[in-house]
């Protein structure tokens, strides 16, 4: 029996090494979900920000609603003209400290231009999309009336990780709350690298397409899309919905020969292998919903990037710097204007 202990033990620590070494960081920190300004909830998203909370060394700050802070004149949301922007970690810029946030910097280009809208950026970060539409429901409209909501940005790409991460046990209704809180039946499983690799030993299927299904992904989350939409057009049949895609830094659309000359490509093509058309597929989704509804658009902010070069835009696979915040509150903005989307108000 004490041979048998000491052989786990010692593979253990070898397998604990081995996850340091390729993660660069132990198992136990659980590094992609360590912040304190997430808290778990009691309704269907099952965590959300943290109410009043500031993290002075990255310099976030949270309000009282829960939203990372953007630094408007708060009479302007008395006008009642709101953009709110929902997603992930995307929106929220979970790669920048300070204000440099795309909502933030759609705020700052709104009121250059004269235009008087409230700018919420109601993004979470590890949210899929499910829960990014639940944020309205369970957070924006307990202190925002939605007829004083007139534009939505919906930005939210964690659906796909949740895929490869649960693979043929996923559903658009799962999150990350059990990663994120150690959630499991045997307490501390998953620190002991030991349950981790045998955990990925047995549910890791023979080939990608058994691995990946992105014709059910896609089918699942289209239902969604579809039943959020229809339950925001009963509430507010002029609400503007803008949909943006999925754009990890690696994603070039056309001249993919390109890719290969960006800084961290080496880095990220494990990315490009597993989700690449997933990616695709999602995005697809996106765009294929958005003519089915007169007030939904598909932004595809891809085009334009691919026309530039990523490495100045992006930190990481797919947290935008503060540059490529800049660039896509400026897309966002241009894209409103032009369709006649938003409009001067005098001030109310």
């Amino acid at each position: 029996m004490f041979s048998i202990l000491f052989t786990l033990f010692l593979g253990e620590i070898l397998l604990q090494v081995t996850y340091r070494i390729k993660e660069n960081h132990w198992l136990w920190e659980n590094k992609a979900f360590r912040v304190n300004y997430i808290v778990q909830t009691d309704d269907r998203r099952q965590y959300t920000l943290r109410p009043n909370y500031s993290d002075i060394e990255y310099d976030i700050h949270i309000n009282k609603w829960g939203e990372r802070i953007t630094h408007q004149d708060e009479k302007l949301k008395n006008n009642r003209n709101v953009i709110v922007c929902l997603g992930d970690s995307v929106p929220f810029s979970a790669a920048t400290s300070g204000w440099p946030t795309y909502p933030a910097y759609l705020a700052q280009n709104l009121t250059n231009e004269g235009f008087k809208y409230y700018i919420i950026n109601a993004g979470v970060p590890s949210y899929n999309l499910r829960q990014s539409f639940d944020r309205l429901e369970f957070g924006v409209f307990k202190h925002v009336d939605i007829e004083n909501v007139k534009v939505i940005t919906v930005q939210a790409g964690n659906d796909i990780a949740l895929l490869a991460y649960y693979r043929e046990n996923w559903t658009p209704e799962l999150t990350w709350a059990d990663v994120r809180f150690n959630i499991h039946p045997i307490p501390f499983a998953n620190h002991l690298a030991i349950f981790h690799y045998l955990s990925q030993l047995i549910s890791q299927p023979k080939g990608i397409n058994k691995a990946y299904d992105g014709e059910l992904m896609a089918e699942k989350i289209n239902i969604i899309l579809q039943e959020e939409l229809v339950k925001l057009q009963k509430s507010s049949d002029d609400v503007i919905v803008i949909l943006l895609p999925i754009n990890p830094f690696y994603y070039q659309l056309a001249n993919t020969d390109k890719n290969i000359q960006l800084e961290r490509w080496d880095y990220n093509y494990s990315y490009v292998e597993n989700y690449d058309q997933l990616t695709r597929d999602f995005n697809d989704v996106l765009s294929d919903t958005s003519s089915n509804f007169d007030n939904v658009f598909f932004l595809d902010v891809r085009i334009a990037m691919d026309n530039l070069d990523r490495n100045d835009y992006y930190s990481d696979y797919i947290h935008l710097n503060s540059e490529g915040n800049k660039l896509q509150a400026q897309l966002i903005f241009e894209f409103l204007a032009e369709k006649n989307l938003i409009q001067k108000h005098e001030e109310q």
